[in-house]
């Protein structure tokens, strides 16, 4: 399927560059239209096959970065070979994994292209529209039905999924204020910190209409670690700790200022009292200790893609089970085994270490994994469709072009 290199110049040459700018359409659909997004995905797949040749795939295939998460979607199908279910279970449990081959081939794409940036700014500019109606459905008054949100503030998918795309564009529109405001251009600098600021109001807003711990915790953990990392990779570990002292004094301040605040605290600790698995969920306090079992019962290649409903529903004797323990470690381990849970976290960390560098793509691809892997202690992301293609375009699309810079081709 991988194109070869006696394929015409010319022919090779207009699918790359329109593949670019399908992966721009991608990355611009993403925050908003799921079948839009699959169209254009279907798109560019056509367009790569025709485009890349077989020792740019090779390489990346060669690699840790590119050969991972291939390896962790192969074992994802095979296992639906000894799942004791239905087809139709093991093909929808084996679904989240396909987008894990796509990462290859961005890699390959982009390190040949010189589009990552284009990409990066798509999603930042449809993430823009999606704040400013964020905003005006919060505003709007109650009676305004037809034109207000599902859920005032997300005009579309679900709030944790928008809070994650928000604290990704906002802390890579702060990266670039901080470069602007270090270059003498004031004026671009201010103004792309004052739009950061308006992604992380309206994440803070958002989670302070959450009573429950894990709705806003995740999204408080991962900003909190952005925060860290950008102040030490732009300031120095020195004003870590000043950050940290004025940190603690603003969120005193906020504390004493937001009675909404402090009223979600109050009923999460009084439900707390009650009740310590709250912290968690009874889904989770439920599941988690039974996935455990199940993974004991088959500790090396786990059960089988699409397993994990009729297992639950084997252990509880109910009908009526999820079918994901709400936890990506517990999920790939039920069904894939230790090696599945190995191949998962290597992937992170090979993925990680591609960003380990000082320019903006390193800073965005970090911020995603970061993402990633920070929320996956409590949902399962990257099998998801809206947060696992996120990880994917990022990774590949960052992650080719700074490999690029790496190897000076």
């Amino acid at each position: 399927m991988v194109a070869t290199n006696d394929k015409p110049l010319g022919i090779r040459t207009w699918c790359s560059s329109t593949a670019d700018r399908v992966i721009i359409g991608v990355a611009a659909a993403l925050p908003w239209s799921t079948s839009l997004t699959i169209l254009l995905i279907i798109l560019w797949l056509v367009l790569t096959f025709a485009a890349i040749t077989v020792s740019d795939f090779r390489r990346e295939l060669l690699s840790l970065a590119g050969s991972l998460p291939v390896a962790l979607a192969c074992l994802a199908i095979l296992s639906m070979s000894w799942a004791d279910v239905g087809w139709s279970e093991r093909l929808g449990g084996a679904d989240g994994f396909y987008k894990l081959l796509a990462i290859p081939l961005l890699l390959a794409q982009f390190r040949r292209s010189q589009r990552s940036h284009r990409v990066l700014i798509g999603y930042l500019v449809s993430c823009t529209v999606l704040l400013v109606l964020s905003w005006i459905s919060i505003s709007l008054p109650p009676n305004l039905t037809v034109l207000r949100a599902r859920i005032p503030g997300v005009p579309v998918r679900d709030v944790l999924t928008q809070s994650l795309e928000f604290i990704l564009c906002a802390f890579v529109l702060l990266f670039i204020a901080i470069e602007f405001l270090h270059n003498a251009r004031l004026g671009k600098g201010f103004a792309l910190f004052a739009l950061a600021l308006l992604f992380l109001s309206d994440v803070l807003y958002l989670q302070s209409t959450q009573t429950w711990f894990l709705s806003w915790f995740p999204p408080t953990l991962i900003v909190l670690v952005l925060f860290f990392l950008l102040v030490h990779q732009r300031v120095g570990i020195k004003a870590v700790g000043c950050v940290l002292v004025v940190g603690v004094i603003m969120c005193a301040g906020f504390w004493n200022l937001s009675p909404d605040v402090q009223r979600a605290a109050r009923i999460v600790w009084q439900k707390v009292e009650n009740d310590p698995a709250y912290l968690v969920g009874a889904e989770r306090a439920k599941y988690w200790p039974i996935s455990l079992t199940l993974i004991r019962q088959e500790p090396l290649l786990g059960h089988g893609a699409g397993s994990v409903r009729d297992l639950f529903a084997r252990q509880t004797g109910q009908p009526y089970v999820p079918s994901d323990p709400f936890q990506q470690t517990l999920s790939l381990g039920i069904q894939l085994g230790l090696i599945g849970i190995a191949l998962l976290w290597a992937m992170w960390l090979s993925h990680g270490l591609i960003f380990r560098g000082a320019s903006l793509l390193h800073w965005a691809g970090l911020i995603v994994v970061i993402e990633c892997a920070i929320n996956s202690l409590w949902v399962s992301p990257l099998t998801g469709f809206a947060q696992g293609w996120t990880y994917v375009l990022f990774v590949g699309v960052m992650g080719g072009m700074t490999n690029l810079e790496r190897s000076g081709d």
